[in-house]
C-alpha cells in the first residue's frame, strides 16, 4: 500500500513551525508515492529543503485549477507563481461565495493560456513527474455567488467558440475539459498516472477520489477506481497532538453523501479506503481538520502508518 501527500497553504512551513523536525518531514516526503503541491508549498520545499527537491521531482504534481484562482491578483506574491490570477490576464473579478476568482471559460484561456502559456513552460522548467488538475468536472453547478450570480455566470461561463455555456445544463463544459486533460497528458513523460484529475470528468488520467466517506461512497469508489488512482480520506481529530491523534467520528454532514452511518469512526473509513485501493494498486492519503479550530486540510503532514486509531 502506498501513500500520497497533498500539500497546500504553506504546509511545509506550518509543520516546521509546529515542531516537526526536518528529518521527520523529509522521511514523509520520501515515503510518499506522489506529492501534490500548490505554488506556496513548492516554494516552502525550495526554501527549506533545496537539496531534496531534485530527488523529489519524480513524485511532484503541480497544482492547477482550470476554473479559478484563490486570489484575483498574484502580483504581490513573493514566490514563483505558475498560474496567474484573473487580473493578470485582463479579466474582471468574478468571485464565488467561497472565494474562488473565476476565469473566463473559452478556448483562448483554457487551452492557450492555461496549458501552453502556464502549465507547459513550468513543466519544462522544473521537469516534475506531472500535474494535478483540481475541480475537474464538466460544470460547477453547485458554486454560488452574491446577488446577480446568473449574470456573472453568463459572462464567465457563457457560450464561446461554438461551445455551449452553463445554461445548456449539466456537462456543458465537457469538450473543453477533455481537451485540458489530453493536452496535459501529452505534455508530461511519465504516463497517464503523471496527470491526476480531481473529479468525475476523468477520461484517461489518474483520478483523485477526494473525500472518501464524505462525498464518495464505497460503492462509487469500487465501481470507478483504476490502478494508479489516489484515494483521499479527509477526517477530523479531537485534539492537536498530531503524533497521538484520536480520530473523531462522522457527523451528519459527513454522512450526508459518503455512505457511512453517523458515528462511524474515521479509522473505519480509512481502513475501507486502504482495502479498496490495495485491490487495484491505488494509493491512499489522509487529510484532517482539528476540532475545534486548528489546522485546515492538507496542511498537516501525516504518516498514516503510525495513526493511533
Amino acid at each position: 500500500m502506498t501513500q500520497h501527500l497533498i500539500l497546500y497553504d504553506r504546509a511545509i512551513q506550518r509543520n516546521l513551525d509546529a515542531g516537526r523536525t526536518g528529518r521527520e518531514i523529509a522521511d514523509l516526503l520520501f515515503k510518499a508515492s506522489a506529492i501534490i503541491v500548490s505554488e506556496d508549498s513548492l516554494d516552502d520545499l525550495n526554501t527549506n529543503f533545496p537539496e531534496l527537491v531534485p530527488s523529489l521531482l519524480a513524485k511532484i504534481r503541480l497544482y492547477f485549477n482550470p476554473w479559478g484562482k484563490d486570489t484575483y491578483s498574484t502580483s504581490s506574491r513573493n514566490y514563483p507563481v505558475w498560474q496567474p490570477g484573473p487580473r493578470e490576464i485582463g479579466l474582471p473579478d468574478w468571485r464565488t461565495s467561497r472565494g474562488v476568482h473565476l476565469y473566463r471559460m473559452n478556448d483562448m484561456y483554457t487551452r492557450n493560456l492555461l496549458l501552453l502559456s502556464w502549465l507547459w513552460p513550468k513543466v519544462r522548467e522544473l521537469d516534475p513527474a506531472g500535474v494535478f488538475l483540481d475541480d475537474f468536472d464538466y460544470d460547477r453547478w453547485w458554486w454560488t455567488g452574491e446577488g446577480g450570480w446568473d449574470q456573472v455566470k453568463d459572462r464567465a461561463w457563457g457560450p464561446a467558440d461554438g461551445k455551449p455555456g452553463w445554461r445548456a445544463g449539466r456537462g456543458w463544459n465537457k469538450a473543453r475539459m477533455q481537451d485540458l486533460e489530453n493536452l496535459a497528458i501529452a505534455m508530461v513523460s511519465e504516463g497517464l498516472t503523471a496527470v491526476v484529475v480531481n473529479g468525475s470528468g476523468r477520461e484517461r488520467a489518474a483520478r483523485l477520489f477526494e473525500g472518501f466517506g464524505e462525498w464518495i461512497t464505497p460503492d462509487q469508489l469500487t465501481d470507478q477506481i483504476r490502478a494508479g488512482d489516489l484515494v483521499q480520506v479527509n477526517g477530523a481529530i479531537a485534539n492537536q497532538d498530531l503524533k497521538m491523534a484520536a480520530w473523531a467520528t462522522i457527523d451528519a454532514t459527513d454522512a450526508q453523501y459518503g455512505g457511512y452511518r453517523i458515528g462511524t469512526s474515521f479509522a473505519e473509513v480509512w481502513n475501507d479506503a486502504c482495502a479498496i485501493a490495495a485491490n487495484v494498486g491505488a494509493s491512499v492519503g489522509l487529510g484532517w481538520n482539528v476540532r475545534p479550530g486548528g489546522h485546515s486540510l492538507y496542511t498537516c503532514m501525516v504518516n498514516a502508518e503510525n495513526i493511533n486509531a
